[in-house]
C-alpha cells in the first residue's frame, strides 16, 4: 500500500488520539515512531510519545503532531480536493496542515477557486473555520480590486 506523508501523519494522529483516550490496566503507554522512506538504508527515529492515564484529559503541549495536524471537513477531503491541496502545497500557497501562506486577500481568492471547483456552496464559512479567519468574503471583494490579484488569478487557473 502506497501512503503519502499526509496520510501517514493522519493515521499516526488517529493512533495517538486513541492512546490518549484509552483507559486500561496500565497507567501509561509508550510508543516510538520510525519513518522509513522508500529505498532508505537508514531508519531515523522521528518521535517518542509517553502517555500517562492520569493525564488523559488533555494531550501533552509538546505533541507537535496533534497540535499541528488539521482535520479537514469532508467536502475538502475528497480525492479531487486532495489533488488541489497537493498542488497548492507544491506552489507554496498552503503548508502541510492546509493553512494558507498567502495574504488574506490571496487566500480568499484561493478559497473561492477551490470552493468553485469542488462545488462547495457555503465556501466562506467552510474556509473561515478551517483557516481560523473572519470576513473572508470581504477579503475576496478587496482582492478583486488589487493588481496582484489579477496575476494570482491567472496562477489559480493552473491549480
Amino acid at each position: 500500500m502506497d501512503l503519502s506523508e499526509v496520510k501517514i501523519l493522519r493515521l499516526i494522529n488517529r493512533l495517538l488520539e486513541r492512546l490518549h483516550q484509552a483507559d486500561g490496566e496500565k497507567n501509561s503507554s509508550h510508543i516510538t515512531l520510525n519513518y522509513i522512506a522508500p529505498g532508505a538504508q537508514y531508519v531515523n527515529h522521528i518521535d517518542t510519545q509517553v502517555f500517562d492515564s492520569a493525564k488523559l484529559q488533555k494531550p501533552p503541549q509538546d505533541n507537535h503532531i496533534n497540535q499541528n495536524t488539521t482535520k479537514l471537513p469532508d467536502c475538502l477531503a475528497t480525492k479531487e480536493a486532495m489533488l488541489l491541496w497537493q498542488s497548492a502545497m507544491d506552489k507554496g500557497w498552503v503548508d502541510e496542515n492546509y493553512q494558507p501562506k498567502l495574504s488574506r486577500t490571496l487566500s480568499a481568492l484561493l478559497a473561492y477557486e477551490m470552493a468553485e471547483r469542488l462545488g462547495i456552496k457555503d465556501k466562506w464559512k467552510t474556509f473561515e473555520k478551517l483557516w481560523h479567519r473572519n470576513n473572508m468574503h470581504s477579503d475576496y471583494n478587496t482582492a478583486l480590486s488589487q493588481h496582484q490579484s489579477l496575476e494570482f488569478n491567472e496562477k489559480l487557473k493552473k491549480l
